[in-house]
């Protein structure tokens, strides 16, 4: 894996189940990166985990909808707006 490293970010996981099995899964960039790229549900689900702890549910759809709708806007002042977050809020 150190061989591959910069160019790919790999990685490996093991486990061994209750009956002895081994089970190794390997991949060579995670989704997200320049050549995996993230289904919708997957950015969404990302993007929420990460968000939870700042913002509100009604907040993150907020923000999520201005995100997925940035294309129409006539500037970005109101996706803007809806990012800056008070850490309270939660």
């Amino acid at each position: 894996m150190t061989a591959i490293f910069p160019e790919y970010i790999p990685n490996r996981i093991t486990v061994t189940l209750t009956s002895g099995e081994v089970v190794t899964e390997e991949v060579r960039d995670a989704p997200g990166g320049p050549r995996v790229a993230m289904t919708d549900q997957q950015f969404e689900e990302k993007f929420h985990g990460l968000l939870r702890p700042l913002a509100s549910d009604s907040r993150r759809k907020d923000i999520l909808s201005l995100v997925w709708n940035v294309e129409q806007l006539a500037d970005l002042s109101p996706l803007l707006a809806a990012m800056t977050l008070d850490t309270t809020e939660g």
